[in-house]
């Protein structure tokens, strides 16, 4: 989703072009894709989660051996 973008206190949507005040709660990598947006209501706040891809390598998973007596 190219339209929707973030820097340190605020988020841009499409209708909304001058930025909406958020709490960031976790920053982003500087190489970042943002692939969905889902916006919703809770009572009288709202909350926006944001899915995106990063470039990065995943991690080799660790295999640990555990010995059963």
């Amino acid at each position: 989703m190219q339209n929707i973008k973030l820097d340190d206190k605020k988020v841009y949507i499409p209708k909304f072009t001058e930025g909406i005040k958020a709490k960031i709660h976790r920053k982003l990598d500087s190489n970042y894709i943002i692939k969905q947006a889902f916006i919703s209501k809770i009572v009288d706040e709202y909350y926006i989660v944001i899915n995106y891809e990063n470039n990065k390598t995943l991690p080799k998973p660790k295999v640990i051996k555990i010995l059963l007596v």
